[in-house]
């Protein structure tokens, strides 16, 4: 009986690719696939470099160069210079103090919108800029229309061309409703080494952590699951080495005997004991898995030849 289900339907939610979500066209799509974000759980554990402080409006007279901070205030003037490259700028006012507001690309629309007596919200980085303290081209919001101001820190993602952070951070977080309530957390069962939280609740720490920053148990609790899920990994490719078959090189030893009475000094003892169990396991129908290591000079050739004289005995 023929399936009633999608293609999209018959796959979770955390495999879909990106391009279920609105606005991410073939152009967005592969923008995302530069970072390797090719569905929804990619997007989900791509994590923040830094983090933004949008939690706290910031006086205008305590502001200082080179940082970024949330200010809100009144605008009291508005003025464009008519140059080669016209600017807008806007003095803002607080209790406090005033600030600068420099556009160098803007509408007529946005002029009127940005006119003296309009109270807003802006967020970008302080600079120095000619006749004081000023941002450029911030993000703002008008007072009518809500504050910037946010409960949780503004992560900031790893991007890239085209691609701009306000745009990635948008899929994110649709990422994160989309997955995080369907997300499995009892994949791990409890041990004393991991951290007093479920995955879903790291994850979300992680991207909207509160003021004073993400818990450092957040980070250990992705970093425990990674390493489990890394090691998972090797142990599941050491199995399906193991369950392949090999050809038994199971000798006499005599080219090795040969070998040996023509040398001016005998085996250390380091390296008799590699030899035999190298010639252990060339004895046994599975894959080797060796590691040999040994500073130089210690007589990694030897034991290679050793080895190779084995397999060539056995044709």
């Amino acid at each position: 009986m023929p399936s009633s289900l999608s293609s999209e339907e018959t796959i979770s939610v955390a495999e879909r690719p990106v391009t279920v979500l609105p606005g991410v066209g073939p152009a967005i799509a592969a923008r995302l696939a530069r970072l390797d974000l090719r569905v929804l759980l990619d997007l989900v554990f791509h994590l923040p470099s830094r983090y933004e402080d949008r939690t706290t409006i910031r006086p205008l007279r305590g502001l200082q160069a080179g940082t970024s901070a949330l200010v809100g205030g009144e605008i009291v003037a508005a003025h464009v210079s008519l140059g080669r490259r016209p600017t807008l700028a806007l003095t803002l006012t607080d209790a406090t103090g005033w600030l600068t507001l420099r556009f160098f690309r803007f509408t007529q629309a946005q002029r009127r919108r940005l006119a003296a007596g309009t109270r807003l919200s802006a967020f970008g980085e302080v600079r120095y800029g000619p006749s004081g303290l000023e941002m450029a081209h911030p993000e703002y919001r008008l007072s009518s229309e809500g504050e910037l101001r946010e409960d949780a820190l503004t992560p900031v993602y790893p991007t890239t061309d085209g691609l701009p952070v306000k745009t990635l951070r948008r899929l994110i977080r649709a990422a994160l409703a989309l997955v995080l309530p369907g997300l499995q957390d009892d994949i791990l069962p409890p041990t004393p080494h991991l951290p007093p939280l479920s995955l879903t609740e790291a994850l979300g720490l992680l991207h909207a952590p509160p003021p004073s920053g993400p818990p450092p148990e957040a980070r250990r609790r992705l970093a425990f699951e990674e390493l489990v899920t890394h090691h998972a990994h090797l142990l599941g490719l050491r199995r399906s080495v193991q369950a392949a078959r090999a050809p038994v090189c199971d000798t006499p030893s005599a080219l090795w005997k040969d070998l040996l009475a023509t040398l001016p000094f005998r085996p250390t003892n380091a390296q008799a004991r590699a030899i035999s169990e190298i010639r252990r396991d060339l004895a046994r129908d599975e894959p080797m898995q060796r590691l040999l290591q040994g500073d130089v000079g210690s007589g990694k050739t030897l034991v290679a030849a050793a080895a190779a004289l084995a397999v060539i005995e056995a044709g």
